[in-house]
């Protein structure tokens, strides 16, 4: 700790301990509920000014729901995860420090770090990932790029927060091992790894006891088991009770000013219920936090570095580092003999055709609390046009896919008072008298969020002027829960919007329902939508939008647009109305006809490739008919650039899938997301995403950690180098890579390794492809020939491709004794000894000592029968003939990880255990121990089906 660091430490510790000493107990309680939705008490008796928060974290949204200040939006959790890349998500972190500093923000509410339990959640986008060590991994260095300049982060929700049906009141039940293994790894990874200043506390009971009140978790697990000394916050109305939340761990209750807490935590306090010492502790938390962000009279915030001058949203800094960040996300799934696709083919005479909703309006965030108002969106259609010009793209409209419409796009209302862009909101009280009046840039509005003129009002009203020419028929309406009247001109409607049965209140402003009717546009005509206010919170906003053409008609045009195009590109995906929070989804279907769309373009044109615009998995029963499937993900702002960029070469597809894809719906080890008698039982136990999958009837249609690119490249032989001293290692081949040409892509023959590498194309006419050196991903070659002629530089292969060799070699010998050949990807450079700690020449007795068997060395390659062995025997009664696929996902994190001294044997007996009995405990266990007993360091991904002889 620096001297600057101690001296601040101190004077916290003083502010802390007059605290303690000079506020009476009221003044302490205060102290620990919210003053308002997103900002804490101050009290000058301390010189504590008050703290702001601000949801994440995709964006610094600030304290306004809805309409508040433009904010970058930045790709989505998945889409950043899909890169596998730490120093990108701590890039991250830094540019959101940058975002809060700006609106003077002392913590944002992210990362997420609940798991990818079940395909159907609503809230995935938030998430990394369906693994814990690469959720736990991402997320600390998102918490250390943020809290790298004081800004605090907040990992959420603690614990087993998988899905939203019921999220208030469902009761999670889950095994201790599957909470160990899975659910608490991502938090104890960024506790021990970053030291998130705040966590929250998730809305759930877990097995029979509300998150906020769990004295095992909060007060055993997180304070005491890892000694972290944060302060624990409640999800935004999560906390039930007074008592028995504060004496489970509970810090601080969210939001204010009203709460469980006050009175009568009081009151449970005075009456021995709660130990003031108890009340102190919470009181020492919350001040450790305002020290840390620098909300103490003169105590600097505990920064690392100095932060640089801020980058404006639409800054051309931040545009291009938003759409870099998008790109490395993307996955190719299918089609590297199709893209990219090739600019000189695409001409005035022969553009590129574009179809789809998707594509004109690229979903670009989730919805919730997660959504910002970015400064503009990219749209696919927008990036290709401004990419190719607007002659070369043919565009056309898709089928619909929301069942509700959104709120009225800026441009095309007017305030009626002022004549600028948007909407009048005038609000009035319970007399009928007008109790306010603005202008609102955006058509929505959410009551009960902010402390705003609106508030309290009793009727909401609002106008706005159509913009489009007369006579044209226009679909106007509202959107939000409750009683309401709509006017235009003489036409006046009056009617009612409700939730579905068993949706939440919350519902009403998270996806609200909504009414429209067509109307004919006039001049002088004011539309005027009136809401009597029904709930504490309420969201009422304008619909004005064209009428939509039938999906009939709009099939009908793809399709002959397709039939004569060369390559016709289908956007499909999500929305927010099944990609966000407070909803879970009941299908992973398209929504509306999009498979339609997507045959009817198939059966047309010669070439056919899918955008698929979604954060979480859909089906995708058209996948044999097309050519190519490109996953986007959220991309953020500069999402249509980004996808550009991927479509025409200017940047490979690097993403791998966080998230195992199922074909059809009720596929996979975990599925239900709805209670019954309002639990939820994780009856999975440890077999979540690909670890279930493992021995299951049904296969994925693509695995976890699946991704292709531009380049492919094979080892083909290697021979063993012992050296006098008994050390060995394996020697580079002269000749270990090629090119297939022209095609930039292609499958090797089965029974020969492969693997790829990121390649960028030579300068115009020169012949060759270059590779990108110091940016290989997911692994290096040992060399890159043009045809059969040019080499390219050389890269050694990452540290954790060799330890998943070694370790699958472990489990061939452990299951097999009569093959001694480890397994047949072959390694270049030469290979340091197999077992960490263990000097060379001398392994095998100290490893039989430290209780490892290590793995022979590789003797030759010239020659082999099948490249992993593993669908003939396997020695022993009990164990399962797995197939080369699900090996090499029982190997996934050797692939990502070089493990340290005393972890290493964990993860490869984990990898026999698994095999020999496929509901025993899982690799989270291993992984879990191993954390606790050193610094786990994850790689660059390295592909996981390289040596399958087959496609993804």
């Amino acid at each position: 700790m620096s001297q600057g660091n101690e001296a601040s430490a101190s004077a916290i510790d003083d502010v802390i301990a007059r605290a303690l000493r000079e506020l009476d107990l009221d003044e302490k309680v205060e102290l620990l509920t919210g003053a308002a939705a997103f900002s804490l008490h101050g009290t000058e008796a301390i010189g504590l000014r008050p703290m702001i928060f601000s949801d994440g974290p995709t964006g610094v949204r600030g304290s306004e729901f809805v309409g508040g200040k433009k904010v970058a939006l930045f790709p989505n959790a998945t889409l950043l995860a899909q890169a596998w890349d730490e120093a990108a998500a701590e890039r991250v972190g830094e540019m959101l420090a940058g975002e809060g500093r700006a609106q003077d923000v002392d913590v944002v509410l992210g990362p997420t770090v609940n798991l990818h339990r079940s395909p159907l959640g609503g809230r995935l986008f938030e998430a990394y990932a369906e693994d814990p060590l690469l959720s736990g991994r991402l997320a600390a260095a998102y918490i250390r790029g943020i809290q790298r300049y004081g800004i605090g982060a907040c990992v959420k929700h603690y614990v087993a927060n998988e899905s939203e049906t019921q999220r208030r009141t469902v009761n999670a039940r889950v095994s201790e091992a599957a909470l160990r293994e899975l659910y608490l790894l991502p938090f104890e990874i960024c506790v021990a790894d970053a030291h998130p200043w705040t966590i929250m506390a998730a809305y759930n009971n877990v097995n029979d006891v509300p998150a906020t009140e769990q004295d095992e978790l909060n007060n055993g697990v997180l304070k005491s088991e890892w000694a972290w000394d944060g302060l624990l916050m409640s999800d935004w109305g999560a906390t039930k009770t007074a008592a028995p939340a504060a004496n489970g761990g509970l810090d601080l209750v969210m939001p204010g000013p009203r709460g469980p807490w006050g009175d009568q935590l009081v009151a449970a306090a005075r009456s021995g219920a709660v130990a003031e010492a108890t009340i102190d502790d919470h009181l020492v938390r919350l001040l450790r936090l305002a020290g840390r962000v620098g909300a103490l009279d003169g105590i600097p915030a505990a920064r690392t570095a100095e932060m640089g001058p801020l980058a404006p949203a639409d800054s051309p800094a931040m545009r291009l580092s938003l759409r870099n960040l998008a790109s490395a996300g993307v996955v190719l799934l299918k089609g590297q003999d199709i893209l990219p696709l090739h600019d000189s083919l695409i001409t005035d005479d022969s553009p590129l055709v574009l179809i789809g909703r998707h594509a004109l309006e690229t979903s670009l965030q989730g919805g919730g609390s997660a959504s910002v108002r970015p400064p503009h969106q990219i749209s696919i259609a927008d990036g290709l046009t401004e990419a190719l010009g607007e002659d070369r793209v043919r565009a056309l409209d898709g089928v619909v896919v929301r069942s509700n419409p959104t709120a009225a796009a800026p441009e095309s209302i007017i305030d009626p008072q002022t004549g600028r862009p948007g909407m009048r909101i005038t609000s009035f009280d319970g007399s009928g008298a007008e109790q306010a009046s603005s202008n609102s840039e955006v058509a929505e509005f959410v009551l009960g969020l902010s402390s705003g003129p609106h508030e309290g009002a009793s009727v909401l009203e609002l106008s706005a002027e159509l913009v489009a020419p007369p006579g044209t028929p226009m679909l106007v309406g509202v959107r939000g829960v409750g009683e309401w009247t709509l006017s235009y001109g003489d036409e006046t409607y009056a009617f009612a919007t409700t939730l579905l049965p068993g949706d939440s209140a919350e519902v009403g402003f998270m996806v609200p329902p909504s009414w429209t009717h067509v109307v004919e546009v006039a001049p002088g005509r004011i539309l005027v939508a009136r809401l009597a206010i029904s709930e504490r919170i309420s969201l009422a906003g304008l619909v004005v939008q064209s009428v939509p053409t039938s999906d009939e008609q709009l099939i009908t045009e793809a399709a002959l647009a397709a039939r004569d195009a060369a390559t016709a590109v289908v956007v499909v995906g999500l929305t927010a109305e099944q990609e966000t929070e407070a909803v879970d989804k009941n299908t992973l279907a398209l929504p509306g006809r999009q498979d339609d769309l997507v045959r009817a373009v198939a059966e047309a044109a010669q070439h056919t490739v899918v955008v698929i615009n979604s954060a979480t998995p859909v089906l995708m029963p058209w996948l044999d008919q097309v050519d190519a499937v490109l996953w986007a993900g959220l991309p953020g702002q500069e999402g249509g650039h980004a996808i550009a960029d991927v479509l025409l070469g200017k940047a490979e597809p690097t993403g791998r899938l966080v998230t195992t894809c199922p074909v059809a719906d009720g596929d996979g080890p975990a599925w239900n997301v709805t209670p019954q008698d309002g639990a939820l039982d994780y009856a999975e136990g440890t077999r979540v995403g690909y670890r279930g999958w493992y021995g299951a009837d049904a296969e994925p249609a693509f695995w976890f950690g699946s991704g292709l690119g531009w380049g492919v490249w094979d080892y083909r032989s290697a021979e063993q180098v012992r050296s006098d001293d008994g050390t060995g290692g394996l020697r580079e081949p002269p000749q270990c890579g090629s090119w297939a040409t022209p095609s930039p892509m292609r499958w090797c023959p089965a029974r020969r390794v492969r693997s790829r590498s990121r390649v960028t194309r030579a300068p115009s006419g020169s012949g060759t492809k270059q590779p990108r050196v110091g940016s290989l991903h997911p692994a290096a070659p040992c060399s890159l020939h043009a045809g059969s002629a040019t080499s390219a530089s050389r890269s050694s292969v990452p540290d954790g491709a060799r330890l998943a060799d070694r370790h699958l070699s472990r489990f061939q010998r452990q299951h097999q004794p009569e093959h001694r050949t480890a397994p047949a990807r072959i390694l270049a450079r030469e290979i340091p000894a197999v077992c960490p700690g263990i000097a060379p020449g001398d392994r095998q007795p100290q490893a039989r000592a430290a209780g490892i068997s290590c793995p022979t060395m590789i003797k030759s390659y010239e020659s082999f029968e099948d490249p992993f062995s593993l669908r003939r025997r396997h020695a022993g009664p009990g164990v399962p003939d797995l197939s080369d696929r699900k090996l090499i996902m029982l190997a996934y994190h050797q692939v990502h990880l070089t493990l340290g001294t005393g972890r290493t044997h964990r993860v490869i007996d984990h990898v026999a255990q698994d095999a020999a009995d496929p509901g025993g405990v899982g690799m989270g266990d291993h992984l879990w121990s191993a954390h606790r007993h050193g610094r786990l360091g994850m790689k660059q991904p390295y592909p996981i089906d390289l040596a399958m002889g087959q496609g993804p």
